[in-house]
């Protein structure tokens, strides 16, 4: 499990720049063509979802390193997934009512 998520935070890492690049783009009207609708919501729910899953998966990284008894350290991982969830929850409902 852990060669899984060290290699999807490397991929996620790749997929952020993209999606930050076509965030700034949409934002500034960089782009020959303006994302709308369902094409922004995903752009912007992409990004969301990918910060949200890099930084999880980071942070776990750093309660590996530093938290020794296994005990706590499952508990802080759990914590943090429940806050990566809840944090998507809310910032998706957020974003549902903030996109045209």
């Amino acid at each position: 499990m852990a060669a899984l998520h060290w290699w999807l935070q490397r991929v996620s890492g790749l997929l952020l720049v993209i999606f930050a690049g076509v965030h700034v783009a949409m934002q500034y009207a960089l782009l020959p063509i303006t994302l709308t609708g369902v094409p922004r919501a995903a752009v912007n729910g992409g990004l969301l979802a990918l910060v949200v899953y890099h930084g999880v998966v980071g942070l776990n990284t750093i309660v590996d390193d530093y938290v020794r008894p296994i005990r706590l350290r499952r508990a802080v991982r759990r914590l943090l997934w429940v806050g990566a969830a809840t944090l998507l929850f809310y910032s998706a409902t957020g974003l549902r009512y903030v996109l045209p």
